[in-house]
């Protein structure tokens, strides 16, 4: 029998390691820490990122990283401290990094992740979180439309929309109790941005629950899905509808309609607000990214009005026109019409996936819309692309549509089975008029036979 050539000893040790137990393995020493600034920036943003991913989760669903897909960000008191703690520790760690020895590429990192970190904390100081809600944004959108950008390819998937299903009335009720706060200190949004949002949770509440927004995941299960687990998902999901999503939006309907909006303010001024001069001018910085006042920026956009007109003005000159500013920009008796109309008042332009505006034109043969639905939270957008949809759709119904004739089937020629004779023409088809009776076989080969 051959024998076998003995193992190195580099392999014989390795395999000596990997066979380890668990114990030995545990008591093993951690990995040392970063020695460099270098090592300890990338390290300060891998925590970062993996702090964002922990305690955003809808953020890991929106760029489609795994393992958060089954719950909702915790808007509790203790969930904003713990954010909000977290964020000035890792702005206290970024700032004791010493920048002079680092790369040129890591200082500019460095230089933005603190701008960035402390920007957020700064903004600490006003209570953004109170302001939940309105026609814009709140989780009446946002949770159809991170149900359905969740993954949907495993029963783990599925489980997973699920349990965010079961978690909506914490999260109800985390958004109700912050809208309390609010109406307590001063700080609601304005009513006018708040008249769309009862429309918008109706939305949600179907009579049938299939049809639902929220469980629009759930018509189609994945290929992927054993049939057994499919329909398990289905009574889940419809179990998960009626007795914990349903009336946890029923609660905050109502909250909305006979509290909230009665209480919210008139005016649309975020200085009406308490510290509202301060949270404005903070907000222009952040959104201008100068130091910039709040004054100094209206100046400004005043002289830019003032220039670009001058500007038209020339333009208008130059043209001979000889009429008004007004006449040139909207000629008389020219068709001038808004290319982008009011959005409905009930629910805010806002359309949520398989929804559709009441009376909105449909396919007579197919009970869907005319065009596809856009997107939540896109409005001008959607708007803009719906509009362009709808004129290309015009102008192909306008096109007349022109069929060439059809020639009639030609049928045995004549002479099949003899030789042709010389200059013989086609038969049946003259080309300069309709097809010839005479020499036309189209039936068993006799003439005057039925065309076909």
């Amino acid at each position: 029998m051959k024998r076998l050539a003995p193992l190195p000893a580099v392999l014989l040790v390795a395999l000596s390691l990997s066979v380890l137990p668990t114990e030995a393995r545990a008591a093993e020493p951690p990995p040392a820490a970063p020695t460099g600034e270098s090592e300890r920036l990338h390290q300060l943003f891998d925590l970062n990122w993996e702090s964002r991913l922990r305690e955003t989760p809808e953020f890991a669903t929106y760029i489609g990283f795994p393992g958060h897909h089954d719950r909702w960000s915790d808007f509790s008191s203790a969930g904003i401290e713990r954010r909000q703690t977290l964020a000035r520790e890792q702005l206290k760690t970024a700032q004791s990094i010493d920048r002079g020895r680092l790369t040129a590429v890591d200082q500019v990192d460095l230089d933005l992740f603190i701008r960035r970190l402390a920007t957020q904390v700064e903004g600490y100081r006003f209570p953004t979180e109170l302001l939940a809600l309105n026609q814009y944004d709140g989780i009446q959108q946002s949770v159809p439309y991170t149900l359905s950008a969740a993954p949907a390819s495993s029963t783990r998937d599925y489980d997973d929309r699920l349990a965010r299903l079961n978690g909506l009335p914490e999260l109800v009720d985390q958004t109700i109790a912050l809208l309390e706060k609010g109406l307590a200190a001063g700080v609601t949004s304005p009513k006018s941005l708040m008249l769309g949002a009862p429309g918008q949770v109706r939305a949600l509440l179907t009579d049938d629950p299939m049809q639902s927004p929220l469980l629009a995941s759930f018509r189609k299960i994945s290929i992927n899905v054993p049939p057994a687990d499919e329909a398990r998902i289905r009574l889940a999901a419809l179990d998960a509808y009626k007795e914990k999503a349903a009336p946890a939006f029923r609660k905050l309907l109502r909250f909305l309609t006979e509290t909230y909006i009665p209480g919210a303010q008139e005016s649309i001024s975020l200085g009406t607000l308490p510290d509202g001069a301060a949270w404005y001018a903070y907000k222009l910085r952040k959104s201008t990214t100068t130091d910039l006042t709040p004054q100094q920026i209206h100046e400004l956009g005043l002289s830019e009005v003032k220039r670009i007109r001058a500007e038209m003005d020339k333009v208008i000159a130059g043209t001979g026109f000889q009429g008004s500013f007004a006449d040139f920009v909207h000629p008389p008796g020219g068709r001038h019409r808004d290319p982008f109309p009011r959005l409905d008042k009930t629910t805010g332009g806002r359309l949520f996936p398989g929804q559709h505006r009441p009376g909105r034109p449909c396919h007579r043969s197919r009970n869907r819309p005319l065009h596809p639905q856009p997107r939540p939270g896109r409005g001008l957008q959607n708007r803009r692309a719906e509009i362009q949809r709808a004129a290309r759709l015009r102008a192909k119904r306008a096109r007349p549509r022109v069929r060439p004739p059809r020639l009639p089937r030609r049928g045995p020629a004549p002479w099949r089975g003899a030789a042709r004779p010389a200059g013989a023409e086609r038969q049946g088809v003259d080309q300069s008029g309709p097809p010839a009776a005479a020499g036309f076989r189209g039936d068993g080969g006799e003439p005057g036979g039925q065309l076909t």
